[in-house]
């Protein structure tokens, strides 16, 4: 599979020229969710499919969260995006206590809205993220969850299947990641690019409330990511 280039050019026009299927994978991605009753295997066995994502919770655990440290919410939160959560990294997690005060998450309203130095390889964000990854069995994805649970507008997830449709450069983290911020960071900042999530965003509202359906609007960080997981399965 040829990878894409992430510009903003080049992902206007994969927004643009896949609307119609972006926009039909974002209504069944946050549609109606069933209750799992059984294994993924036993479904398989029984040639079902139970219908919706748990995904779509992620917004619903990230609100529900403290602003200053993590919590539990942020750890339902990043368990819905299909991590395992076990009891040794939750619980050193919630131990060590993480000052997210610090970044000031509260002063943007968008990635696009950080300063230049937010994401910097000498930033607090690296040295947060730095240390996360220090906590035996969070590795760089389930770092990413957890911290875009905290402000799921400012902070992108970086999850292996979208970042494979993307070039990027091989670059040990944490300075992968932070690279991977700053190109979002700039991505979210194109005209073209904003114009398209935001209009899908506002589809995707009046097809939720359509089907009273009571699933917390994504940001458009979030909009982009699950456009493109769903895309990379």
């Amino acid at each position: 599979m040829a990878k894409h280039k992430l510009t903003g050019d080049c992902v206007a026009e994969l927004l643009e020229t896949n609307q119609v299927k972006y926009q039909k994978n974002l209504n069944e991605y946050f549609g109606q969710f069933e209750t799992r009753k059984f294994t993924k295997a036993k479904y398989v066995l029984r040639g079902e499919k139970p219908s919706g994502y748990t995904g779509k919770f992620f917004e619903q655990y990230s609100a529900l969260s403290q602003a200053e440290e993590f919590d539990g919410n942020n750890v339902s939160a990043a368990i819905c995006l299909s991590i395992t959560g076990s009891g040794f990294w939750v619980s050193s997690l919630l131990n060590e206590k993480f000052n997210i005060k610090q970044l000031e998450i509260e002063k943007y309203a968008d990635i696009s809205d950080t300063p230049d130095e937010y994401f910097a390889d000498d930033s607090k964000f690296q040295e947060i993220y730095k240390r996360m990854l220090t906590i035996n069995g969070i590795g760089p994805v389930t770092a990413t969850k957890l911290l875009a649970s905290k402000a799921p507008r400012i902070f992108p997830v970086r999850d292996r299947d979208v970042s494979r449709l993307f070039e990027a450069t091989n670059l040990p983290e944490p300075f992968k990641y932070l690279e991977w911020c700053r190109k979002m960071r700039l991505l979210m900042k194109h005209q073209d690019v904003r114009t398209n999530l935001e209009n899908m965003t506002k589809m995707l509202s009046q097809n939720l409330s359509s089907a009273s359906n009571t699933a917390h609007l994504p940001s458009l960080l979030r909009v982009f990511d699950v456009i493109f997981w769903v895309e990379a399965q």
